[in-house]
């Protein structure tokens, strides 16, 4: 029998580690949940007997989990009527909310207008509690398979955290029964696939909560720029568009992504040909550096010799000279002179070149830096067509800004009445008003134990003071999908490399 534990024991270790060595961007929980989630601090965890019991359950219904996957998805599939799949950079008519409320077991999809799917769900059963707070999908992968649990399938996969929690069909019994993440029905997660997009916004809150349309001066407007002073901006050419038509931060970031992704090669080949004369150039400023000492050691060698002439002649009686010897120190004379000819030649070839080759090697350099920023310049351009997040933190005191999963800005921010709780709050850009100046806002708010209702959502935006050059720079990048968080808490440790803003409540 000690035998018998030990190797229980044992076997419960070696699935510790194998769980701790899973990689992040495939690690899964079981057929339907995620291992990640058992390393939560505040449920109770099972003994590991049980979970080596639920191990093994698992394993042996591996591959019945595929095949009804498989075939669950091609009997769906058909039948299944739903907004088509969002291009890359494309721009939604209208952005979508995503609502968990682990309570009712419940997920409501918003858009502008109101709701456009429900679901019953299932959460994490009691001891892989699935964690509350703001999300957004940062992965989708419609037939994901679980690396640790013998492939066992989570299609329709929409991931909300690097560290295992997903939205994904399977199994949704009336009650919690995941292993931290949120199981959707077969019909349904198809449904939610096809509406999706990356960077849509998830809210899991412990109970019910509503999404509302709201107005307020202080919500961030987008900034158009008219196509002359974004050409005279940006250095590009816009050859579509008249001089008086003004353009949405979108399409100035399509239009760059667009200019800068074809300029990366042509950058390279700049560079390359700019390396090319400036060696061209180097080499010319050599040689005229070696014919400048050249015709100095020659005036040099014919000043010699003409001195040894003179002093020669300086030993005979005058009267001894002959015509040879004159004419002899005339030759040296012209030797001499011709030889300053040379000298003064080339100190103006060498005056000329040396310059010359300095600025080809500067005119190089500069050329091979842009054509190595021009990758980041280009990379940075795809990401601003993806939608703006802002996080403003009571808890740091600080604004923070990313955009396509990357960090912008961070700064110091103005909150009124510090000491007071702001409560947690989510307002998202919906939609462009009719005339594309303004955006429509939505807002939800987090229950919280001081019992926050969704108004006050624009209390707290009415106590932040966003500065001047920031608010600028998030109207540079404001469009649909924008969202705006303000919240007691801290930057979460599950906000990092690809990820948006990530706040968790529990």
């Amino acid at each position: 029998m000690r035998a018998a534990t030990g190797s229980i024991a044992r076997l419960a270790a070696l699935s510790a580690c194998l769980v701790g060595l899973a990689t992040p961007a495939t690690a899964q929980g079981s057929w339907g949940s995620s291992p990640f989630s058992f390393w939560d601090d505040a449920p109770p965890r099972p003994r590991q007997s049980d979970r080596m019991r639920r191990y093994e359950a698992a394993r042996e219904r591996g591959p019945q989990n595929r095949q009804r996957a498989v075939e669950t998805i091609s009997a769906t599939a058909t039948r299944v009527v739903a907004a088509p799949l969002a291009k890359t950079g494309a721009a939604p008519s209208s952005a979508l909310v995503a609502v968990v409320s682990i309570k009712d077991q419940s997920l409501t999809v918003w858009d502008q207008s109101g709701p456009v799917l429900r679901s019953k769900i299932s959460t994490g059963q009691s001891g892989y509690a699935t964690p509350t707070g703001l999300f957004s999908v940062i992965q989708k992968d419609r037939f994901h398979e679980s690396n640790i649990y013998s492939g066992a399938p989570m299609p329709w996969m929409h991931r909300i955290t690097w560290s295992g929690i997903a939205l994904h069909a399977g199994v949704v019994p009336n009650y919690p029964a995941s292993h931290g993440c949120i199981r959707l029905p077969y019909e349904v997660a198809p449904k939610l696939w096809s509406m999706s997009r990356i960077g849509m916004r998830v809210v899991v809150a412990p109970a019910s909560v509503e999404m509302r349309m709201v107005q307020h001066d202080a919500l961030p407007q987008p900034k158009l720029v008219a196509v002359a002073s974004f050409n005279h901006a940006a250095g590009v050419v816009l050859a579509s568009a008249g001089s008086d038509r003004m353009l949405n931060p979108l399409e100035v970031a399509q239009r760059l992504k667009k200019d800068l992704a074809s300029t990366v090669e042509g950058k390279k080949v700049a560079a390359r040909e700019a390396l090319a004369l400036s060696a061209q150039a180097s080499a010319e400023a050599n040689a005229a550096v070696d014919d400048l000492r050249e015709a100095r050691a020659e005036v040099a060698a014919a000043e010699a010799a003409a001195r040894a002439r003179v002093a020669d002649l300086a030993a005979k009686d005058a009267a001894t000279h002959t015509a040879e010897d004159m004419e002899a120190a005339k030759a040296g004379e012209a030797r001499v002179l011709a030889a300053y000819q040379r000298l003064e030649a080339a100190k103006s070839a060498h005056a000329q070149k040396d310059p010359l080759a300095y600025a080809a090697a500067r005119a190089a350099r500069d050329a091979e830096i842009a054509a190595d920023e021009a990758p980041d310049q280009a990379r940075d351009a795809a990401r601003r067509v993806e939608p703006v997040s802002v996080f403003v933190s009571a808890k740091e005191g600080m604004i923070f800004v990313r955009q396509g999963f990357e960090q912008v800005l961070d700064t110091k921010v103005e909150i009124d009445d510090p000491l007071e709780p702001l409560g947690t709050h989510v307002f998202t850009a919906m939609a462009p008003d009719t005339n594309g100046t303004k955006m429509k806002w939505s807002a939800v708010t987090m229950p919280s134990s001081s019992g926050a209702q969704a108004g006050t959502a624009i209390a707290a935006l009415e106590r932040i003071t966003i500065p001047a050059k920031v608010r600028e720079e998030i109207s540079r990048r404001l469009w649909t999908g924008a969202s705006l968080i303000i919240s007691d808490e801290g930057i979460s440790n599950e906000t990092g490399k690809g990820t948006d803003f990530v706040v968790l409540t529990k």
